[in-house]
């Protein structure tokens, strides 16, 4: 179940019933058979044309809330399971029914029809066009960028588990092969918890990655992809630089924090609610502090 392209689906007609479960006590085993494997049993449904998938789940998802008395798949899942199992089950659950239509715009370089393909997403409280400044210089370079809008992203909506699902689930729907992960700050975590769901991420890439429920740290072990965290000083909007210990999980990683950059920087184009996050420089200019991140990012 881990090999997304080793599910065999092609001749069992309209229907799949799904109810493999994994009850290890190491997160990254968990987070392989019970999300990716939900990820690719899915996957491959979609790729055989089967019309009705059941997912069986378990009550374990309800850990972790009011007591599991008289209720049914109503109700609404716990936002901080208090173990693996049950948040790596909660997510495979969120991967099949809680998505939605997810608007992005691709920027792709002239000339380059084999192009590798990238998924860049934006930060907590923005949108695509928060991205396309990094989108259009890495296009530049050679690469496609694909800038979604998170779905839940927002100040009345954050899911974050659910936004590292839509990404996975994004990655599969473009059928271009491998596809590299990056985001910033939110949108940092949930290409986290997409590239611990597809082991075929060539490489991921955290742009001021902040973390949020210890989601990140849970899905860090279970990334195998090469992967680099960009990081500004500890300030407003991520004083506790909570991503740095995230990316220290993955094994093989590597972080460089850039000296005067703020969150807002990692935005591009910044805005005012981003500004908010801005701080005063005592030595690089913001200019000096974008070019390092466009030279660093590529």
């Amino acid at each position: 179940l881990e090999h997304r392209r080793r599910v065999p689906l092609a001749d069992v007609g309209g229907a799949v019933k799904h109810d493999v479960a994994a009850g290890h006590r190491r997160g990254h085993v968990l987070e392989r058979v019970n999300v990716t494997g939900t990820a690719n049993v899915l996957a491959a449904a979609i790729r055989a044309g089967v019309t009705r998938l059941v997912h069986v789940s378990t009550e374990a998802v309800l850990v972790g809330g009011p007591p599991i008395v008289r209720v049914d798949e109503t109700r609404p899942l716990p936002d901080h399971p208090p173990a693996m199992y049950p948040a790596s089950k909660g997510a495979a659950e969120r991967l099949l029914g809680g998505g939605c239509n997810m608007q992005y715009d691709v920027f792709s370089p002239t000339d380059v029809p084999d192009a590798p393909t990238v998924i860049l997403a934006h930060g907590f409280q923005g949108n695509r066009g928060s991205m396309v400044g990094w989108a259009e210089h890495w296009a530049s370079w050679g690469l496609r960028v694909v800038t979604p809008n998170l779905c839940h992203a927002t100040i009345i909506d954050a899911d974050h588990a659910q936004n590292g699902a839509d990404l996975a689930l994004l990655a599969e729907h473009l059928d271009v092969g491998p596809v590299a992960l990056a985001g910033y700050s939110a949108g940092g975590l949930a290409a986290v918890i997409a590239a611990a769901a597809r082991p075929d991420t060539p490489v991921l890439l955290g742009l001021d990655m902040v973390d949020a429920g210890g989601l990140g740290a849970d899905a860090a072990p279970g990334v195998t992809a090469p992967a680099h965290d960009i990081t500004s000083e500890t300030a407003m909007c991520n004083s506790s630089s909570n991503g740095v210990p995230v990316f220290a999980a993955i094994d093989g990683s590597n972080t460089v924090r850039l000296v005067d950059a703020d969150h807002c920087d990692f935005q591009n184009p910044g805005d005012g609610l981003c500004g908010l996050c801005s701080a005063a420089n005592d030595v690089n200019t913001p200019e000096a502090i974008q070019a390092a991140i466009y030279g660093m990012s590529t």
